[in-house]
């Protein structure tokens, strides 16, 4: 993929969550996803751990954490969405930052945790860098919990992602 439109699309993607960012986290007040919840069980996270969530959104992902006794840390592209988790959580530390170039030093993290976000980056080569920059921040002997969505598996989604479908002269 071109870069300059890689760019593009990664700003869009930064502009409507900071647009739809109350609307977004009111429907996403609560972490119902039993298999998201039943991996950061089996992570078996230590007390003391510092933990990354890359993509944090509102921060919803903190109340699944908050029994392991962590240094949370919660990084989004979003403004909007970083400002509402700073506020529902305001002794955890949140950073707008993209993650393809994060501000955080190597090996500064036992556990990263990104959630429904790397199939936000547009581009093969970009996601490549992005789980180059989670490898570079996560500690020796570390562990990552990454998740995306399949919609190509359901049919209703392949057919709505056909029929919505955008060309790059829409962008």
């Amino acid at each position: 993929m071109d870069k300059k439109l890689a760019q593009k699309l990664i700003a869009k993607t930064r502009e409507d969550y900071n647009k739809v960012a109350a609307h977004f986290s009111s429907s996403r007040y609560a972490f119902n996803w039993p298999r998201v919840i039943g991996a950061i069980k089996n992570l078996e996270i230590k007390s003391g751990s510092r933990v990354l969530d890359l993509g944090c959104g509102n921060g919803r992902a903190v109340n699944l954490l908050k029994s392991f006794n962590i240094d949370y840390v919660g990084l989004d592209i979003s403004e909007e969405l970083t400002k509402i988790a700073q506020k529902k959580y305001p002794k955890d530390e949140f950073i707008v930052s993209n993650l393809l170039d994060t501000p955080f030093s190597d090996n500064k993290f036992d556990y990263v945790i990104s959630l429904a976000t790397l199939h936000h980056i547009p581009s093969e080569e970009q996601r490549l860098n992005a789980l180059k920059e989670i490898n570079r921040i996560l500690k020796p002997n570390g562990t990552v919990l990454i998740t995306v969505w399949y919609f190509w598996g359901d049919a209703e989604f392949k057919k709505l992602i056909l029929e919505k479908s955008i060309t790059t002269d829409d962008l």
